[in-house]
């Protein structure tokens, strides 16, 4: 295998990936035009994606009880 050969099967898959991409784009554009909380559903779909689900809940979980611990303290 030489340098031009890695390339050549490379540029296909790049390819791909910029076009997941903006297609990835345009779906979130469209939910946040129709209201919905485009970050937030992009997050939880990539931790779905990488089955880190609980994880993600786990830290969400802790966010919310420093945030009530915060507002609770003034």
């Amino acid at each position: 295998m030489t340098n031009n050969d890695v390339i050549e099967k490379l540029i296909p898959i790049y390819t791909e990936i910029d076009l997941l991409t903006q297609d990835a784009k345009q779906v979130l554009v469209d939910a946040k035009e129709v209201g919905l909380d485009a970050p937030a559903l992009a997050k939880v779909a990539k931790a779905k994606v990488q089955e880190k689900l609980e994880e993600l809940k786990e830290k969400t979980d802790a966010l919310s009880d420093l945030i009530d611990s915060v507002q609770n303290s003034n």
